[in-house]
């Protein structure tokens, strides 16, 4: 494992905790699944922001509009692999690991102008399709609060 693949999974690892593990159960007491993570996505994304503007960083250079919808969408597929696997900030940073393996492995080829612009047509007809689905709970079953009253899950 290069240090590049070392930074690769403590930042998803980070983020993960972060978004997942914090922010989108908090995010999930007011708001339906679909809302909460279309907020989450346009947060995550706004994170990002400042590596469009440094030169080698990944981001810099591509569109920032087409990274945006990428991670909204993203976001809505991440939402509804957390619901389903109760809960699991673990299940989902490996599907955040996997999702971002796969950009990597697969779209070598692809014209880095593009990048973000296919990615986000790719995830966005599998969010489409889980939302047209599921619905805005991203569910078949009601979203209700836990026990502990700090954090909502897919019962």
């Amino acid at each position: 494992m290069s240090i590049f693949d070392s930074v690769i999974f403590v930042v998803v690892v980070g983020e993960e905790l972060g978004w997942r593990g914090f922010a989108l159960p908090s995010l999930l007491q007011k708001r339906s699944a679909l809302a909460a993570s279309l907020i989450l996505g346009v947060l995550w994304s706004a994170w990002h922001l400042p590596t469009f503007l440094v030169p080698g960083t990944p981001q810099y250079g591509k569109s920032i509009i087409a990274f945006v919808l990428m991670t909204t969408v993203y976001s809505v597929l991440l939402c509804w692999i957390y619901l389903h696997t109760a809960s699991s900030v673990l299940i989902a940073t490996m599907a955040h690991g996997a999702m971002n393996l796969f950009q990597g492995s697969f779209l070598g080829g692809v014209d880095p102008a593009m990048h973000y612009w296919l990615l986000a047509g790719v995830y966005g007809v599998a969010a489409l399709v889980i939302v047209l689905v599921f619905g805005p709970s991203l569910s078949r079953r009601p979203l209700v609060a836990a026990r502990s009253g700090s954090r909502a899950q897919a019962m």
